[in-house]
């Protein structure tokens, strides 16, 4: 297994995009896992919120993302999946600037609503991405590998997030702590932008 893994990582090579794009993806799955991993926490810890409101906050993530994974989806066929992924992970990263900076607990919960109308748009865009820089016959490979990278995200972000908050709060505080945590997470999305910048626009069929 692992050899195959090596194989295809070699063989991206031969399709431009193809590796920036499986290491983006592993940034920017990193950041989402966890911060829809650890926002509940963070609305409790650094927010205010009473603990047993994760419930109504998951519920403004999931009922969005169903209107607006419909949305992200007319967008890629408008602009081509490369742009509008580029978009929603800037949106990403304006969200939670202003998730790190909104004062209110209303203002978070607009927040809320923003993460909860682009939360489904990743995988919206990424998949058709993906398609358009592989061969049609080995697009089982790529995607495999897509999940891997996905399944190792799960462990790398909320070590920073940990990392972060335990090195942060005796000496800051919970709030500021909590913050810089969120940055962190800004900070993957950022660098996966950097990584999208080598993968090519074009349409699935080019």
């Amino acid at each position: 297994a692992f050899a195959d893994v090596g194989h295809t990582l070699r063989d991206a090579r031969r399709h431009p995009g193809a590796l920036a794009l499986i290491v983006a993806s592993f940034l920017y799955q990193d950041a989402i896992g966890t911060i829809v991993s650890f926002m509940a926490i963070y609305a409790v810890k650094a927010m205010g919120f009473q603990r047993g409101s994760e419930i109504t906050l998951f519920l403004v993530l999931t009922i969005p993302a169903i209107f607006g994974s419909y949305i992200v989806g007319r967008l890629v066929d408008r602009y081509g999946a490369r742009h509008t992924l580029v978009a929603i992970i800037a949106a990403w990263i304006a969200l939670l600037i202003a998730m790190v900076l909104v004062p209110t607990q209303g203002a978070f919960w607009i927040v809320g609503l923003g993460i909860g109308l682009i939360f489904g748009g990743v995988p919206t865009a990424e998949r058709p991405l993906l398609l358009s820089l592989v061969p049609e016959e080995e697009a089982g490979r790529y995607f495999s590998l897509m999940l891997l990278s996905a399944r190792a995200a799960a462990v790398a972000g909320p070590l920073v997030w940990g990392l972060t908050v335990d090195g942060l709060e005796p000496g800051y505080g919970t709030g500021l702590a909590y913050r810089a945590a969120v940055l962190s997470v800004v900070v993957m999305f950022a660098i996966s932008l950097l990584f999208l910048r080598f993968v090519p626009h074009r349409s699935q069929t080019g």
